[in-house]
């Protein structure tokens, strides 16, 4: 419902705070083709995501926030890599 709000107010800029928790996985893509229509038309879309499959599938670019506090930001090709991801399983 808080999708449907934010859609009648037509923001140029959508954050969205894990927009596909507790989805199943048909509304899983329908949330996710919703946030890229609106990239799309030009909106900004940022969304936290947890959920490495749905970053891969339909995000472009990624920040990688990890324990000892340190971030990293690339592609999505350039942060899905091993070398990345395993740095933020990395107890600081």
């Amino acid at each position: 419902m808080a999708i449907a709000t934010v859609l009648t107010q037509a923001p140029n800029v959508w954050l969205a705070d894990e927009p596909t928790n507790h989805l199943d996985l048909h509304h899983q893509s329908a949330v996710m083709t919703l946030m890229a229509e609106q990239a799309a038309e030009g909106q900004a879309v940022i969304m936290c995501l947890h959920d490495l499959n749905l970053a891969a599938r339909w995000c472009d670019h990624i920040l990688l926030l990890y324990p000892t506090g340190e971030a990293c930001w690339g592609t999505r090709d350039s942060m899905l890599v091993p070398s990345a991801l395993k740095a933020s399983t990395a107890s600081g």
